[in-house]
């Protein structure tokens, strides 16, 4: 179908001119060939009237194709054309309309200038060209099909209106109805003609305008050339043959189109009885083509006479659909004429191309030659044929040479059909081999190796064995090393060495099994011999090794190794190869036989040191007599003072890591030693002295001795003699004197033994006359030095005393207890000291204590040293926050509590407190204090734990909780609440609220935070006004609501 959209002519004299005009048209087609011609028909007399000749053109009594002035509208008919002539109609359906010049044409029965459609329809104008000329018409117009001669049926115009162009001229629109109804403008072919009335002298009329307009561009097709087989390798055994099925396809592009332009003929008509001279004929389009007309410069018009311009626009790229604009100008004045210049518009669409470039190719293959096809042809393809062309044939390939793979090439050649065409001798080439199998090959090597050991002892002895030595002195020892050859034995006898299987095959990998034999009892194995895979041109070595289980039966003999692969896969005229290799034992070749221990090491270590070398031995004889060696080697000890000490010295051969040890002991003997030999108060205190909210208290009670207080002044104690050795006891004689006059006992002190490795203690006392403030005490032990082995035979010990030494030591040991909430608790005991520092001690211990249901609570711990009765006690405060419930606040008094704050007139402190938590930031910023109280009303009647969120509920409690801390702190709202601190200040235990849920991730995971540090992380975690709220998690919601609800009912507690 074809739509019209609104069109609107100015008309200004006799030129009509578009103003604005667009047409949406069905798909394209190519304009109709030749010209739409008027002709007469003088002496028709099939009417009341006899048709007159045209007034143009040389007399005539025949019909005349040449006529455009008429002396009645009554005497012009239409044709199709000569149809011996280039000009003639393209065959098809036509229907033509006579029109006012003029503007923009529009041939369809509604254009406004069509002056047929006022008499008739288009139907009734329809008719049939046929062999270039009119040749049926059914309507009920004048029709003569007898005396048009060449220009075959006439058909009158008649009727029409009259023509409002002041010259009395007519445009003949012939329109093409192969692309249906209505047509677009560039369908018709167009001709001016004149009805010059009987009726005087006409004015001056402007020159008309006619025009056809022909779009055409070049499509170029660009194809590719592809070839396959239907195989790329074929492999055969020698001698055979390898067929391949070639196929050949070509395809084109989507193609390229260029050379876009619009073209055809201008036709200039003056229907005046002077030429027309210096008149200008221009062409535009309105879609950026660029448009020349052909001698369209200072032409002239001859008198009532029509002049053709062909013209041409073309484009740079390829164009919208557009409008075709042709203007004739000349002198107005000079010709005085209604107008200086006259215009015809054409639209124009672009439909098919009109020219095909490589639309059709020959393919060719130089395979497919043969004597009755000596180039090859395979066929010919078309841009017009479905997806692409193929082509299928087959070639045999014979003779080609084992082992390798033999390339066939192949190409295939399309032409095109076009001579000058870019593509001429696109190739496609395919290659194909065909391989033929050779037969692998092994060959080895086999060396024979087995291992003699030569075997050795070694022995060592130390001279003396034990001594004994006083502290300071040494004593040598002397020792004996003998390593000796014992004999030798023969083992591990095997013959081993390398399979190379090679594939001479470079087109395949044959896979094989390989094994390995010996003739001379040994058994063989060959390491990755089963499904070896030996690439193309390549060889595999394998590993073999041949083991005997006793000595070899021959000292000689032959390997031989075995390959074998499947013949039918690998394209071979075998199956099996061997390679084979000899060989002989005890040659003296390296490893033939490989020596072992024929030469040893011997190292010494001793007591613990790092071994140190003594020599080698060897080399070890086959026969004869057979090595030894004997190292002498000597040690001087001074052993450990007071003790026996062994001494493990080992020697060893390196090889054969035997070993063998001599261990001597060294007694060294040292001197006896001699040595010589209270008040308190007590404090508690606790880390927090008020708990609010309940929490844990540290308790630390310390007890501390103060002195001692001395009286009945004596010296008395233990003297104790230490023996050192512990591997002897000595007898000694012990006295002890003292200063200033004392007078000294020791109880025990003749022939006392002391113990190896242990003391005695003996008793003595030393009396005084009075105080003698303090001096020196001397305590003596005497021996044998020569019997003991000592240095000496003498040693004594001081003992400096200033009298603090009491025999009567009163609560040197005392008990500390505690005691609270009636429950009585021993801490743990105390031994005081004789000298400064005094002992100290510090208990440390916590107690929780929950709050109490209001108020606060005292409780007193008592610490008690129970041999002193000496007390200390410290008192802890245990409180209730005072926060209140959410139903307080909503209440009389919590409401009056917050209309009640400041100031009373304006905005209230408390909301600008509130608005720095996100939650409340839906709080009005000028909000009064009454409307706070409102604010939180509207909160709480809202508040509740149901739906997909728990915001409601959680903005509730959390806004309670912020009214307890403003309304608790006297630096914010005052404690109105009565809180026995501020509850901002508070911290809460987040793992403990209501007694066992732990909340803490609901505030980042912190265990414990104050209520105001609670409060800020909350907010942080919602968006202004507390919609989206802990991404609206339900779960992490209930989390910090259960907190701040524990907080508001009281039973949150600290940690």
């Amino acid at each position: 179908m074809r739509k019209w959209l609104n069109w609107r002519l100015l008309v200004t004299g006799g030129a009509a001119v578009v103003s604005a005009a667009v047409m949406a048209a069905a798909p394209a087609t190519a304009a109709p060939a030749g010209a739409a011609f008027t002709t007469d028909n003088p002496g028709f007399g099939e009417t009341s009237y006899t048709d007159q000749a045209c007034l143009n053109g040389p007399a005539h009594t025949s019909p005349e194709v040449n006529c455009n002035i008429y002396p009645d509208k009554r005497h012009v008919w239409i044709n199709g054309g000569p149809s011996n002539g280039q000009n003639h109609l393209t065959d098809g359906s036509y229907f033509f309309a006579v029109l006012v010049p003029g503007g923009q044409p529009d041939p369809n029965d509604t254009g406004v200038k069509n002056l047929s459609s006022p008499q008739d329809v288009y139907t009734n104008r329809t008719f049939v060209v046929a062999g270039g000329h009119a040749s049926s018409y059914a309507g009920n117009h004048l029709k003569d099909p007898a005396r048009g001669g060449l220009l075959g049926l006439l058909i009158q115009l008649m009727p029409y209106n009259p023509t409002t162009n002041p010259g009395g001229v007519y445009i003949l629109a012939v329109c093409s109805l192969a692309s249906g109804y209505p047509v677009n403008p560039s369908d018709c072919k167009y001709d001016a003609f004149k009805v010059q009335e009987a009726s005087g002298v006409p004015p001056a009329a402007d020159l008309v305008v006619t025009k056809d307009a022909t779009p055409g561009f070049t499509r170029t097709f660009a194809w590719g050339i592809s070839k396959s087989a239907d195989k790329t390798e074929i492999d055969v055994p020698k001698g055979s043959s390898a067929t391949f099925t070639y196929t050949v396809a070509v395809t084109h592009d989507a193609w390229v189109d260029s050379g876009w332009e619009v073209s055809g003929s201008i036709t200039v008509f003056n229907p005046n009885s002077a030429e027309f001279a210096g008149v200008e004929v221009t062409d535009v389009v309105d879609n950026g083509g660029t448009c020349s007309v052909s001698s369209g410069s200072d032409a002239t018009i001859p008198a009532n006479s029509a002049a053709d311009f062909s013209y041409v626009c073309t484009f740079g790229s390829a164009p919208t659909n557009g409008i075709n604009t042709a203007t004739a100008s000349w002198n107005q004045s000079t010709y005085n004429t209604p107008d200086g210049s006259a215009t015809f518009a054409i639209p124009f669409l672009f439909g098919a191309p009109t020219t095909l470039v490589d639309d059709c190719i020959t393919v060719t293959d130089g395979n497919a030659m043969t004597t009755g096809n000596p180039g090859g042809l395979l066929g010919m393809a078309c841009s017009s044929d479905p997806g692409s062309t193929s082509f299928s044939y087959s070639k045999t390939f014979t003779g080609d040479p084992a082992g390798t793979c033999t390339a066939h090439d192949n190409t295939a050649i399309f032409h095109s059909m076009d001579v000058n065409s870019a593509t001429q001798g696109s190739t496609s080439v395919v290659t194909v081999h065909v391989c033929v199998g050779a037969n692998l090959t092994v060959t080895k090597t086999a060396i024979p190796s087995f291992t003699r050991t030569y075997k050795w002892s070694i022995g060592k002895s130390a001279n003396p064995t034990q001594t004994n030595i006083a502290a300071g002195g040494s004593a040598t020892f002397n020792y004996s090393i003998v390593a000796s050859e014992t004999g030798l034995v023969d083992s591990a006898w095997q013959v081993d060495g390398i399979i190379t299987v090679s594939n001479p095959n470079n087109w395949e990998a044959i896979t094989a099994n390989v094994t390995d034999a010996i003739d001379n009892g040994g058994n063989c194995t060959v390491v990755g011999g089963t499904s070896v895979s030996v690439p193309a041109s390549s060889s595999v070595p394998l590993n073999y090794t041949c083991t005997y289980a006793a000595a070899p039966i021959s000292a000689s003999g032959t390997n031989t190794a075995s390959t074998g692969w499947t013949a039918a896969t690998a394209f071979t005229t075998a199956s099996s190869a061997i390679g084979t290799q000899p060989f002989t034992f005890n040659e003296g070749t390296a490893g033939n036989p490989t020596r072992v221990n024929q030469m040893v090491n011997v190292t010494d270590t001793f007591s613990g040191e790092l071994p140190h070398s003594l020599g080698g031995v060897g080399p070890a004889v086959d026969t004869g007599t057979y090595v030894s060696q004997t190292f002498p080697d000597s040690r001087t000890l001074s052993g450990v003072a007071g003790t026996c000490t062994d001494y493990p010295n080992v020697a060893t051969i390196v090889e054969t890591n035997q070993t063998s040890n001599a261990t001597v002991e060294v007694c060294v003997g040292v001197d006896l030693t001699v040595s010589k030999t209270a008040s308190r108060t007590i404090s508690k205190n606790v880390d927090k002295t008020l708990l609010n909210a309940g929490g844990t208290a540290t308790y630390t009670v310390t007890a501390t001795q103060t002195g001692f207080t001395d009286s009945a002044w004596k010296v008395s104690g233990a003297i104790t003699v230490t023996n050192p050795n512990d591997w002897e006891a000595i007898t000694t004689t012990v006295t002890d004197t003292i200063d200033h006059s004392g007078t000294c006992v020791v109880t025990g002190g003749v022939g006392a033994t002391v113990p190896k490795s242990g003391s005695v203690a003996l008793a003595y006392s030393c009396s005084f006359s009075a105080n003698p403030l303090s001096g020196t005490n001397t305590g003596t032990a005497s021996w044998d030095s020569g019997t003991f082995f000592t240095p000496h035979g003498l040693a004594s010990g001081t003992a400096s005393y200033l009298f603090g030494d009491p025999t009567n030591r009163v609560n040197r040991t005392i008990t500390v207890t505690d005691a609270i909430q009636g429950t009585t608790t021993t801490l743990g005991t105390l031994t005081a000291t004789d000298l400064a520092p005094f002992t100290i001690h510090p208990y440390s211990y916590t107690r929780h204590f929950n709050p109490p249901s209001s108020g606060c609570v005292t409780i007193t711990n008592t610490g008690k040293i129970v041999e002193t009765n000496a007390t200390a006690t410290a008192t802890v405060r245990v409180c209730n926050t005072g926060a209140l419930t959410i139903g307080f606040w909503q209440n009389k008094n919590g409401q009056a509590i917050i209309k009640g704050g400041s100031p009373a007139v304006g905005v209230c402190n408390s909301t600008t407190w509130l608005r720095q938590f996100a939650p409340f930031q839906d709080l009005a910023a000028t909000s009064t204090c009454a409307q706070v109280a409102a604010y939180y009303t509207n909160i709480f009647n809202v508040a509740n734990a149901g739906g997909t969120s728990m915001n409601p509920m959680l903005k509730a409690q959390m806004l309670a909780t912020a009214l307890n801390i403003y309304f608790s702190n006297p630096a914010l709202g005052g404690n109105q609440i009565g809180a026995t601190a501020p509850i901002g200040g508070v911290v809460i235990d987040l793992s403990k609220i209501y007694g066992g849920e732990d909340v803490s991730a609901a505030f980042g995971g912190a265990t414990s935070l104050t209520v105001t540090q609670m409060l800020s992380y909350a907010a942080s975690q919602s968006n202004a006004g507390g919609s989206t709220w802990y991404g609206n998690v339900k779960a992490t919601q209930g989390l910090a609501k259960d907190a701040f609800d524990s907080i508001n009912n009281q039973t949150a507690v600290s940690p």
